[in-house]
């Protein structure tokens, strides 16, 4: 740093180099007031990028809850489909009885035996 007292005859303080002065004064300011031009700029950026995450962020939160309302939608959907008859699974297999168990069943395992007997008679040909 240059000397900014100008000393007398007997080295005691005589008077200031203002024309040094100055010159560092003006140099210094110009430094901070660069200084203080980039961080207003930084900040700037910065809250116009806050701005754009902000609505982003809206748009995000709309979306979740048109996603949750079609969730709720379709569990409801899925419930009420539950509550309805399968028509597309085959049904329960029942139990088969025996023609000897059940004589009236037995009778009717030999009328129909006896009636594809008389149709088969019927359009058979015969040399």
């Amino acid at each position: 740093m240059p000397d900014l007292v100008v000393y007398g005859q007997h080295g005691k303080p005589a008077t200031v180099a203002y024309q040094t002065f100055l010159r560092l004064l003006l140099n210094e300011f110009q430094i901070e007031h660069a200084r203080h031009a980039n961080d207003h700029d930084q900040l700037a950026a910065l809250a116009a990028q806050t701005r754009a995450q902000a609505v982003q962020l809206t748009s995000v939160h709309k979306n979740a809850a048109r996603r949750e309302q079609q969730l709720i939608s379709m569990q409801r959907d899925l419930a009420q489909l539950r509550q309805l008859p399968n028509r597309w699974s085959p049904p329960a297999p029942q139990a088969q009885a025996s023609p000897s168990a059940n004589p009236e069943l037995l009778l009717t395992h030999a009328a129909v035996a006896v009636n594809r007997g008389s149709r088969r008679g019927a359009f058979s040909r015969r040399a």
